[in-house]
């Protein structure tokens, strides 16, 4: 017995190659803003003295409520420093409420859409109150995307592209 295949003997049939693929569709977008949210953090930290930066980390959990209520709870990353300018990180999360647009209400119901959340955090004040103790205003603007995963054709008819120059001529 030879390691190769026989050549009298026919091959198995091969597979047909893929006619498409997945892809994720945006059906609708919005953004949703809360220019001024005010928060309080306390932190197991002695001797910070101010809140360098706020931002997002981590996926948002999120939840509808009543049918038309978002409520949103994003994961943060808050970069402390101390009196020396040694900085460090800690976690806090911060939950906001937004309305839901109701085209989104109804889309949502449809198991094969999926919402996706990007948030954008922005510091706006912060004061120590004592104790590693924060109070903090914070702007906060969502892009919220409804996606829906749809099958994308290969191989389809493709357009004609019309047999023009690719430069013009220059102009003597």
């Amino acid at each position: 017995m030879h390691p190769w295949p026989n050549p009298t003997r026919p091959h198995p049939p091969r597979p047909a190659p893929p006619q498409g693929f997945l892809i994720q569709k945006i059906i609708a977008c919005e953004k949703r803003s809360i220019p001024c949210l005010c928060a309080e953090w306390c932190f197991d930290a002695c001797g910070t003295d101010c809140i360098q930066s706020v931002s997002p980390c981590g996926t948002p959990c999120w939840t509808v409520e009543n049918g038309c209520t978002l409520r949103v709870s994003l994961p943060l990353s808050v970069r402390l420093c101390d009196s020396c300018g040694r900085c460090f990180s800690k976690s806090a999360s911060l939950d906001v409420e937004t309305d839901l647009p109701h085209h989104f209400v109804c889309q949502l119901e449809d198991p094969r859409n999926t919402l996706l959340i990007l948030p954008c955090v922005r510091l706006v004040h912060a004061e120590c109150s004592c104790n590693g103790c924060f109070r903090v205003q914070l702007a906060v603007s969502m892009d919220l995307f409804l996606l829906r995963y749809e099958t994308c054709q290969l191989g389809g008819c493709k357009p004609q592209c019309p047999q023009l120059p690719l430069y013009p001529p220059p102009v003597c």
